[in-house]
């Protein structure tokens, strides 16, 4: 009978410390980006702020990164951030992979690819 009253409590403590975790990360499809002639454009259609980062997809899996969040690559709930492209930014490729993650977290939630043109468009 003393084991009872154990397993509830136990049980309890569980159900306290999985709702205090992380939020979910947006769905995939939230976060989307587009490439326009002189820019690529990042939206974070989801309730939390998100961050970013930009590579030449072929430099994408030479280089290491990690996640970090700073000013210049959080998007806040609901909003578009610009990103201007420069000529030849993206070669040899023509390949910008957009890698994204939920401000505060330390995993990456999802890659974006897009085709870039030589001349920047």
């Amino acid at each position: 009978m003393n084991r009872l009253p154990a397993f509830v409590i136990a049980g309890a403590a569980a159900l306290v410390v999985h709702a205090e975790g992380p939020s979910p990360a947006p769905s995939p499809a939230a976060v989307s980006a587009e490439a326009s002639s002189s820019a690529l454009r990042v939206t974070n259609g989801s309730a939390q702020g998100v961050c970013y980062a930009v590579h030449e997809a072929r430099q994408s899996t030479l280089i290491e990164w990690g996640p970090v969040c700073t000013d210049t690559n959080r998007i806040a709930p609901h909003a578009t951030v610009r990103i201007p492209i420069r000529p030849g930014q993206f070669a040899p490729s023509g390949e910008a992979v957009v890698s994204w993650w939920v401000e505060g977290a330390n995993t990456v939630a999802g890659h974006l690819r897009l085709k870039i043109r030589a001349d920047g468009r």
